[in-house]
């Protein structure tokens, strides 16, 4: 009969990998979504209302805990507070940026293939500065995943493919990067509805020269464009940065970010059933090397992986 501790190893190992799982679903959707929206909303706009969303969403989360245990909510000292700024600007304002300018060049699976090298970016930033250390096959597969990259950017049809949308895609995967470092960081002293509240509400603040824009492409938008750009705003970003936020808490930068390899195969699934996109044949190919060389870079020997979960749960709280 397991122990105590057994089960409780057992329940939480569920619930980070429902919590990866969300993330990944919602994360792979806000690709598809956006590409269908981009005719509609410009990027700051999209960013804005998408920031607006979720920051609403999020204050009404906070409240219905502060009701629930009593307890007014608890901002964070000055200096995690302006890490968390910091996060936003990265992770909500240039990343949404570059990705929805992106997302006017590129179809969304090729996006979401050269966003999701960001993975080995976060090992390199956790070695240096996490002290995740650097495993041998960490520079192999890198040259992997660029070897992808450039069959991707070089290897096909100029008219199908943008220079420009693979640069700022590769915008977002460093910025992605950064932030989940950055992140991983302030979720020891900083809650993750917390931090993805404030995060939002300083990613609205910093939007607002948007808003013009945004108003005047609303008045003009159809509705099934309005409810994308609801969606953005509740799924990908205030849920999924909740969750992934819950991950992060409980796994190693490098290994969690490891996980969401698994985003650019259910984009290219979800964009063939919902929008008839499909990558060229060149970006699969180039896509399919890239998350190899992803994961040959981050993803442990099971024997290894097992041991370090099992650890990192144990120092987990509860």
């Amino acid at each position: 009969m397991p122990s105590t501790g057994n089960r409780r190893i057992t329940t939480t190992t569920w619930l980070i990998i429902g919590a990866a799982a969300t993330t990944i679903v919602l994360w792979a959707s806000a690709f598809v979504v956006i590409r269908a929206a981009a005719p509609v909303f410009s990027p700051g706009s999209m960013t804005l209302g998408r920031q607006i969303g979720a920051a609403l969403l999020l204050t009404v989360f906070v409240a219905m805990r502060s009701a629930r245990t009593k307890r007014r909510p608890q901002l964070p000292r000055w200096r995690p507070f302006l890490g968390v700024v910091l996060w936003a600007f990265l992770s909500f304002l240039v990343y949404n940026i570059s990705l929805n300018t992106a997302g006017h060049y590129l179809d969304a699976g090729t996006m979401s293939f050269i966003v999701n090298i960001a993975p080995i970016i976060v090992a390199l930033l956790a070695g240096l500065f996490m002290g995740e250390g650097f495993p041998g096959r960490l520079f192999l597969g890198m040259g992997v995943a660029l070897a992808g990259v450039g069959i991707i950017a070089f290897g096909g049809d100029p008219s199908q493919i943008s220079i420009l949308g693979i640069g700022l895609a590769l915008l977002c995967a460093v910025t992605y990067a950064v932030g989940t470092v950055l992140q991983k960081v302030l979720l020891r002293t900083v809650d993750p509805l917390m931090m993805t509240w404030i995060g939002c509400t300083s990613a609205v603040v910093m939007c607002l020269p948007f808003l013009p824009g945004l108003i005047a492409e609303l008045q003009a938008a159809p509705p099934e464009a309005i409810w994308s750009l609801v969606f953005l705003g509740v799924g990908p970003t205030a849920i999924a940065f909740i969750t992934w936020g819950y991950v992060l808490s409980r796994v190693s930068a490098g290994r969690s970010a490891a996980s969401t390899y698994l985003v650019p195969p259910v984009v290219v699934i979800m964009a063939w059933l919902t929008i008839d996109e499909i990558p060229p044949v060149l970006s699969i190919l180039g896509g399919a090397l890239s998350l190899a060389g992803v994961a040959l870079a981050t993803i442990k020997l099971r024997r290894r992986g097992d041991e370090s979960q099992v650890a990192d749960m144990e120092k987990a709280p509860a």
